[in-house]
């Protein structure tokens, strides 16, 4: 029986799972089994994961992450389970680390941390691989949150809370961890860090505004708590700063035309200014002036999208809420 179980879940992933299967067969450490769960792709992925030495699980239907992680923790048979996103890299070490840190510490969930540096090139890809690095960058114990691109932890524990729950939505590493937390400490480590493919510029529109709709949603829907390191009260304040002076420069341009606009819409960016501070320092120290005032622009930016995705929000709360017929305490099971 391996000591460590890696699981791979994956919806038509062709494009990511070779480099990420060849990094995790590259590790020094050896004693583990390989666990690819397809989760209904349509694409070659089934075909090109039958070229490696793993084992294979298929669902006729695409169920979401949260079910195809289940399924690869039911079918595991090592005493830990390690979760790696398909669309990453792991460094060589990185295992061997995560079993010393499991087998040293009892009870602990351990997470690794994404790189500064993007697998994929581009403006906006490195962009977002700085800001990331950057919220994710402290080390933490006893936090709330796994980081579910790279988390480990014992299956006995992961079955105890009855793993994930199988909603279809982006918040269950909020969700999971809350639970695990109560068990485990979670610790997120920067000794292991782990490449990832980044999302574009038209990509990341989508993933802002829908992620960021579903959360307030689960906000107004659930427990009404902020995350330590995700979604703070200080990016909350920033983002809505930038959105409103988005929305009174269309109104001062359509309607009102008024200095006193004017200076309210500087205000409100100033605020996101210093809310940003700190990432902006860092970025300054790691790219120079020129591209952290470019990341600025590009906060600035997408502080529309993240504003218009939790007016949405605030729509679907109220017309088409997912979470309706959920409470807090019903997300202890699976559904």
């Amino acid at each position: 029986m391996p000591n460590i179980s890696i699981i791979l879940p994956g919806y038509n992933v062709e494009k990511f799972l070779p480099s990420c299967i060849e990094s995790i067969l590259s590790s020094k450490y050896k004693d583990y089994e390989l666990i690819f769960v397809d989760d209904g792709s349509v694409d070659m992925s089934k075909e090109i994961s039958a070229h490696y030495d793993c084992r294979i699980i298929s669902t006729d239907v695409n169920s979401g992450v949260s079910a195809a992680r289940n399924l690869g923790a039911k079918a595991a048979s090592g005493k830990y389970l390690l979760f790696i996103d398909v669309d990453t890299t792991v460094p060589e070490d990185a295992i061997g680390k995560t079993y010393k840190l499991l087998k040293d510490k009892a009870r602990v969930v351990v997470c690794g941390r994404y790189s500064k540096e993007p697998l994929n090139d581009g403006f906006f890809q490195r962009f977002y691989a700085l800001f990331k690095y950057y919220i994710h960058k402290d080390y933490l114990e006893n936090a709330v949150t796994v980081r579910t691109w790279f988390f480990a932890l014992e299956k006995e524990y992961f079955e105890e809370i009855g793993g994930f729950v199988e909603v279809k939505g982006d918040f269950e590493a909020e969700e999971f961890g809350r639970r695990i937390s109560k068990i485990c400490n979670i610790i997120h480590t920067p000794d292991i860090e782990i490449k990832h493919n980044w999302a574009g510029f038209a990509k990341l529109h989508k993933i802002y505004f829908n992620r960021v709709g579903l959360w307030v949603v689960r906000y107004l829907s659930l427990d009404k708590t902020f995350n330590e390191k995700y979604v703070t009260k200080s990016l909350g304040l920033a983002n809505l700063c930038g959105g409103l002076s988005w929305l009174i420069l269309f109104l001062n341009v359509i309607f009102f035309r008024s200095n006193v606009f004017i200076l309210v819409q500087f205000v409100l960016i100033f605020i996101l200014l210093y809310s940003y501070r700190g990432f902006l320092r860092f970025a300054l120290s790691e790219t120079g002036w020129v591209k952290t005032f470019l990341y600025f622009c590009v906060q600035l930016y997408f502080s529309l999208i993240v504003f218009s995705g939790a007016c949405f929000g605030v729509f679907r709360f109220v017309f088409r809420n997912p979470f309706r017929n959920l409470k807090n305490n019903e997300f202890s099971t699976n559904r």
